[in-house]
C-alpha cells in the first residue's frame, strides 16, 4: 500500500466499511460505498483511485463515480477472502 500512497497524484477513496477495515490507509478518504451518494461532490474535478474490499463494491463505486463525472484512474481490491469454489481471484 505504501507505493500507492507515495506515487499517486490522485485522491485515494477507500469505499470499504470502516467497521471492518483491518489495514487503514492513512492518506485515503474513507467513504463507505453506501455513503458515496451523499459525499461524491468532494471529488469533483479530481482524479481518484478506489480501494474496495470486494469486486462488487469496486464495481458499484467506480460506476457511480464515473456516472457523476469523476475521473477514476485506478482501483485496488483489498482483503477479498472469497470462499466460493467456483470463483477465483485474478
Amino acid at each position: 500500500m505504501k507505493n500507492l500512497e507515495l506515487t499517486s497524484p490522485a485522491k485515494i477513496v477507500d469505499v470499504r466499511d470502516y467497521n471492518y477495515v483491518e489495514e487503514p490507509v492513512p492518506v485515503a478518504v474513507n467513504i463507505p460505498v453506501a455513503y458515496l451518494q451523499r459525499n461524491y461532490q468532494q471529488f469533483k474535478e479530481e482524479k481518484v483511485i478506489v480501494l474496495a474490499s470486494s469486486h462488487l463494491e469496486k464495481n458499484i463505486s467506480v460506476r457511480y463515480l464515473k456516472k457523476k463525472g469523476i475521473e477514476v484512474i485506478g482501483y485496488r481490491v483489498i482483503g477479498n477472502n472469497c470462499k466460493c469454489p467456483k470463483l477465483k481471484m485474478v
